[in-house]
C-alpha cells in the first residue's frame, strides 16, 4: 500500500471513530485516570528500564477498540509518559496482542486471554486490520 493509500485509509479511519468524548474519553474517564495516577504516579513502562519518570497519562495496556468494558478493566490500565506511549507501547501494539500479553507478564498483570479470551480475540482482530491499514493509533 503507498503512503498515500495510507493517510487515506487513516484518514477515513478516523472520520469513523468518532470523537474522543464518543469513544469515552469524556468527564468520567478524566475523574477515573486521575486517581489511577494518584495511585500509580510514577510511569510503569519507564520502570521496566530502571528509569524513574512522572505518569503524564493512563494507557489501556490492551487498546480498547470501542469496547467499553475493556474500556473499564482498571487491572489494564498503566500509568505512562506521552513518549513511552507514542514510542515503546506503539511499537509493543505494532506486533501484535501476544506482545502486548508478554508486556502484561512483565508488568505483573494476567494476559487479557487468560482471563477474558473473546475481548483477547477482540483486540487481536483490530490490531490486525489497524495492520492492514498501516499502522496507526485508536485514542
Amino acid at each position: 500500500m503507498s503512503s498515500l493509500a495510507k493517510r487515506e485509509a487513516q484518514e477515513r479511519h478516523d472520520a469513523e471513530r468518532g470523537s474522543a468524548h464518543e469513544r469515552g474519553y469524556d468527564a468520567r474517564w478524566a475523574k477515573a485516570s486521575k486517581e489511577h495516577g494518584q495511585r500509580e504516579p510514577l510511569c510503569q513502562y519507564s520502570k521496566l528500564d530502571g528509569v524513574v519518570a512522572a505518569r503524564e497519562l493512563t494507557d489501556h495496556l490492551y487498546p480498547h477498540c470501542g469496547n467499553r468494558e475493556l474500556f473499564w478493566m482498571r487491572d489494564y490500565w498503566v500509568s505512562s509518559t506521552k513518549a513511552m506511549h507514542d514510542g515503546f507501547k506503539a511499537r509493543i501494539e505494532s506486533d501484535g496482542i501476544e506482545a502486548i500479553d508478554q508486556l502484561a507478564i512483565r508488568l505483573g498483570k494476567q494476559p487479557l486471554r487468560e482471563v477474558r479470551p473473546e475481548l483477547a480475540d477482540h483486540v487481536a482482530r483490530h490490531l490486525s486490520a489497524r495492520a492492514r491499514r498501516g499502522g496507526g493509533s485508536d485514542l
